[in-house]
């Protein structure tokens, strides 16, 4: 009879994309691999039925396989790809299992769960996949290695599983021109799964440098460069080859542009062609180069899948989120991120739910969702103008007036009263990050005004960032967040108070990387114990859920510190599909 052996996969919505397909097409081919060869070693058998005798010399092997899912496969939230071996030789079983070990790449979209044996297919619906042909994907490190000692190089079998590259015998002087015109300190144009790209070995101009992209040759020029965990260099070498934004080690931080926050986009070879590229430049030594947009649009020279390319925060942890924002409004990119949590748990009892939602563009959001209900837990208006906040530290605080005068004789505070004593109010709380830059000296600014002032915060709020992502340590100065109760009774931050508790750190001549990472550490413990409070007060337990949303979070030292301080024992939900932020 045989058995049923599941090799259970767990996909990510949309299910059944090209880079699925492209997945399930390995299994196939593997499967399909071994089944001829079974029938290869038992050609001088004769078939017969499945219900004959295990124990009779006669009986065939059998060896068949199929996609299978659940009835619901198509509504549920985490869909699981069940791909069914039906034999009676548990060695060829095996096999399959080994040589998926050695040919399945890392993939983020498709993942594999357990082998188990079933007794029957009663809980399962077969599954007919689409029809695909995939182009360009992947080629292995030995592949890439035999293409280029083949002295035709345009007979060698580049990819396993996909179409061969269109023109192949042109391939290597197609590399080799590119290589040269590198070499040169020449701009040269890539034909790749992503489209026409200029590339350079040099950095961009700030005109141009938004858009581009630093690809590292390999894994070894990544440990080499920047500063990297574990968990980063898996995601990025995953088989969609996202990108991620990392910081440079200070000794090589003129080599490579970096944005506002101190931060390098960067990926691996993303296709074939990129990394057989890398593979030739490597040979001369040579680790990164650097590809931008181009308007040129000249003849497609290769056969590509087209693939899409995803900036991703990853913690140390592996938890990862796509940091894209969606073309919405605030109302319907929190109720599709509750939805996602929503859905995958319809069948327990409704969870609570804290949502953080601080972005640098929008006002920031602290609230409890109960019973469908949300209600505001922190009132995030606060008194954004330099000049009273100093102010309120000089009159309200015991010895204020002291570490007003100590203060200005470190720092140069005379830039502030230039400002009007008029309240300039703001709601969102990454400006409290731009007015620290601005108090502590991180950001030069020599004319502010009051009616350009939320506008320079932002920028300000870039600066701290950066300052911040330099630091090494894992644990930075304790900056004082402190909860008050205003006359409404609504909860509100002791605001003058952080900014007094930096002013005494940089009175003790504490450098500026440390005070920053100091804020931006302090506050995400701050946000942790709020949580751990609402669980208290609220006694939600362990049914409590905390959605992270806003593109704040989309940095990784904002995710990997808030991670490292929530309770373990709720449930954090993280954005789906790109609904990090909105536009």
């Amino acid at each position: 009879m045989g058995q049923y052996y599941d090799f259970s996969f767990s996909l990510q919505p949309p299910v059944l994309s090209p880079a699925q397909r492209f997945f399930a097409q390995i299994l196939c081919t593997q499967a399909e691999s071994i089944a001829h060869n079974l029938t290869h070693t038992t050609d001088s058998v004769p078939h017969t039925t499945l219900d004959s005798p295990l124990d009779s010399p006669q009986v065939p092997i059998i060896f068949e396989s199929n996609f299978y899912t659940s009835t619901d496969f198509a509504r549920d939230s985490k869909p699981t790809l069940h791909f069914i071996i039906h034999t009676n030789h548990a060695p060829a079983v095996l096999e399959f299992a080994d040589s998926l070990s050695q040919i399945l790449p890392l993939s983020l979209n498709f993942c594999f769960l357990t082998l188990s044996l079933l007794d029957s297919l009663e809980s399962l619906q077969p599954l007919t996949l689409p029809a695909y042909t995939p182009h360009t994907h992947f080629c292995t490190a030995t592949q890439t290695r035999d293409f280029l000692s083949s002295e035709h190089f345009g007979d060698f079998g580049l990819f396993s599983f996909a179409k061969p590259l269109a023109h192949t015998e042109g391939i290597l002087t197609y590399l080799t021109s590119i290589l040269q015109s590198l070499k040169s300190q020449q701009h040269a144009l890539i034909d790749t799964a992503r489209g026409f790209k200029e590339c350079s070995l040099t950095p961009p101009k700030d005109s141009d440098s938004t858009s581009s992209l630093c690809v590292m040759c390999d894994i070894s020029s990544l440990k080499t460069f920047f500063r990297i965990h574990n968990a980063q260099i898996d995601i990025l070498a995953s088989f969609e080859k996202p990108s991620v934004r990392l910081a440079p080690k200070e000794v090589f931080a003129d080599r490579f542009w970096r944005d506002s926050h101190g931060l390098v986009l960067t990926c691996l070879p993303y296709d074939p062609i990129l990394q057989l590229l890398s593979a030739l430049l490597l040979r001369e030594e040579i680790t990164h180069f650097f590809l931008r947009p181009t308007h040129h649009t000249p003849q497609r020279i290769f056969e590509h899948t087209p693939t899409h390319s995803h900036t991703l925060c990853v913690s140390e942890s592996g938890l990862f989120l796509d940091t894209a924002r969606a073309h919405c409004d605030f109302r319907t990119l929190l109720h599709t991120n509750l939805a996602h949590h929503t859905s995958a748990q319809s069948t327990q009892k409704s969870q609570s739910s804290v949502i953080f939602y601080l972005s640098s563009k929008h006002p920031s959001a602290i609230l409890l969702q109960k019973g469908g209900e949300f209600g505001q837990i922190l009132d995030t208006s606060f008194e954004a103008n330099p000049k009273r906040l100093i102010e309120s530290i000089r009159t309200n605080y015991t010895s204020g007036a002291e570490l007003v005068g100590n203060f200005a004789r470190k720092q140069d505070i005379t830039l502030f009263e230039n400002l009007a004593d008029t309240p300039i109010r703001t709601d969102n709380l990454t400006h409290i990050f731009g007015i620290a830059a601005l108090l502590l000296g991180m950001h030069p600014s020599t004319n502010l005004r009051e009616d350009t002032l939320l506008d320079t915060l932002p920028q300000a709020y870039d600066s701290l960032l950066a300052c911040a992502n330099e630091f090494l340590r894992p644990k930075g100065p304790r900056i004082d967040y402190i909860l008050l109760r205003d006359e409404h009774s609504s909860l509100t931050l002791d605001y003058p108070r952080i900014f007094r508790s930096s002013m005494s750190f940089k009175c003790a001549d504490m450098d500026n990387v440390i005070l920053a990472y100091g804020f931006i550490d302090s506050f995400c413990e701050f946000l942790a114990t709020l949580v751990r409070d609402i669980q208290t007060n609220h006694a939600f337990g362990d049914s409590l859920e905390v959605l992270l949303c806003g593109d704040v979070f989309g940095q990784h030292i904002f995710l990997e510190r808030l991670l490292g301080f929530l309770p373990k024992n709720i449930t954090l939900t993280l954005p789906k599909d790109g609904f990090l932020d909105y536009h």
